[in-house]
């Protein structure tokens, strides 16, 4: 049982990793994010867009029987 503890005691006296975010790093993920975001709201018309033409054929098919 002195083991497990004296373990976990090396454990918890190591140097721990610290992360450094910079103005530039978090600048970058949010940039990434808002292109993402425009990328899929440009897809998002598009694909209106195409249900919309779609809507209108299956309009005309109808109106011409």
């Amino acid at each position: 049982m002195e083991g497990k503890g004296q373990s976990l005691m090396n454990a918890m006296s190591e140097p721990q990793p610290q992360v450094q975010l910079t103005i530039d790093d978090i600048k970058g993920v949010v940039g990434s994010m808002v292109i993402e975001s425009i990328i899929k709201e440009k897809r998002i018309a598009e694909l209106t867009a195409q249900v919309d033409q779609l809507k209108k054929e299956l309009e005309n098919v109808h109106s011409q029987k």
